[in-house]
C-alpha cells in the first residue's frame, strides 16, 4: 500500500519549512502528488524517505563551510591585531616610561 504525508509532515520529516518544500516542488527535486479532492500537496512517504539523507548532508555541508568562513576571519583578526600590537608596542612602552617619569618628578617637586 502507498502511504502519503501531508506538505507539514514532510517538512517536518526532512527538517524544512513547507515553503522550502514548495520550492523544491518547482525546481523538481522532490514532486508532490496531488490530492485529487482538494488539490492539495501530498507527498510519498518513500520519496521523503529517500531525499532526507540529502537534506542532511546540506545541512552539514553548510555548517562546514560556516566553521571554515569563521576560521578565516579569526586568522585576518589575529594577522591585522598583530601588525597592530607589534606596530604600536614600543610606542607604548616609550610612553609609560615618559608617564612614569614626569609622575616621578612632579612627586619629588612637591616635597
Amino acid at each position: 500500500m502507498t502511504s502519503y504525508i501531508s506538505l507539514a509532515e514532510a517538512a517536518s520529516l526532512l527538517g524544512v519549512t513547507k515553503e522550502t518544500l514548495r520550492n523544491w516542488d518547482k525546481s523538481g527535486k522532490l514532486k508532490p502528488v496531488r490530492n485529487p479532492a482538494n488539490n492539495y500537496r501530498t507527498y510519498l512517504l518513500h520519496e521523503v524517505q529517500a531525499i532526507k539523507p540529502l537534506s542532511v548532508s546540506q545541512d552539514s555541508l553548510f555548517e562546514q563551510e560556516r566553521e571554515e568562513k569563521t576560521k578565516l576571519r579569526r586568522t585576518r583578526r589575529r594577522k591585522i591585531l598583530r601588525r597592530v600590537f607589534v606596530g604600536c608596542f614600543p610606542n607604548c612602552i616609550r610612553l609609560c616610561e615618559t608617564l612614569m617619569q614626569i609622575a616621578a618628578s612632579s612627586s619629588d617637586s612637591t616635597k
